[in-house]
């Protein structure tokens, strides 16, 4: 019995270990039953705190890439967009997503003026930050609505509920690129609607078409109307910030 006591008792005391990495030796507390005492005498191989620290970091800066490109992916950026360059692409437009990037934004200009590759580029920046982004060319989102809408009124207002809870940003390229018919100009309405009333989803938009020229891309005036609407009425709240290239 009291062997058995004797081999069950705590010992609390210190240990030297060895860095199998850099061969640096540092004093480690350790508490074990007595009778695995003589085990512990010798030198015991371990990680230093340096090397451990640097592991971690390694891993963890692998972790941060791997989620960083999970990232991108989930964001839906076709490739032809993933670069930016400078030299070549609109700066000024890119600095100025950049500085108002916390605000919904409308960005109008002609063909060519790297509205998309701008925009593009500035998603994926927050995208790497963390945020829940989404590329949507608008005419393939028209489509995925109206098939929504074929189903049931229902289903069309969950797909809009849906894209809207999945993305914290959500950029819609060339909403002008094709008259908006009847699906087209309401998707476009209860996107811009739903920011007007306080969704927490931020739009980034561009389209090629002014305004004034954009309301007569739609088939239903009302519609346009309505739209054109929400858009002056974000702008003059100041909740979003629009650029003319």
């Amino acid at each position: 019995m009291q062997n058995a006591m004797f081999r069950d008792t705590e010992v609390s005391t210190e240990v030297t270990c060895r860095c199998p990495q850099c061969g640096a030796e540092e004093k480690v507390p350790v508490s074990f039953p007595r009778w695995m005492l003589d085990i512990f005498r010798d030198k015991t191989p371990g990680l230093c705190a340096a090397c451990s620290e640097k592991i971690r970091q390694r891993n963890q800066q692998e972790a941060d890439r791997l989620e960083a490109m999970r990232r991108i992916e989930s964001a839906g950026v076709p490739p032809e967009f993933r670069q930016w360059d400078a030299a070549k692409g609109n700066g000024t437009l890119a600095r100025f997503i950049r500085d108002h990037r916390d605000r919904n934004l409308l960005v109008i200009g002609a063909n060519g003026k790297c509205k998309t590759r701008a925009a593009a580029y500035n998603l994926l920046l927050e995208a790497k930050a963390g945020q829940r982004c989404r590329f949507c060319d608008y005419p393939e989102l028209a489509l995925e609505y109206a098939a929504a809408m074929q189903k049931s009124a229902q289903e069309g207002l969950d797909f809009v509920r849906e894209l809207l809870r999945q993305s914290e940003i959500l950029l819609i390229d060339d909403i002008a690129k094709r008259k908006l018919n009847e699906t087209g100009g309401e998707l476009l309405y209860r996107l811009v609607n739903a920011v007007y009333e306080g969704a927490a989803t931020r739009l980034w938009i561009t389209s090629n078409k002014d305004l004034a020229p954009l309301l007569q891309r739609f088939e239903n005036g009302d519609t346009g109307d309505a739209v054109i609407s929400r858009f002056d009425r974000l702008i003059d709240d100041e909740r979003m910030s629009i650029y003319r290239v």
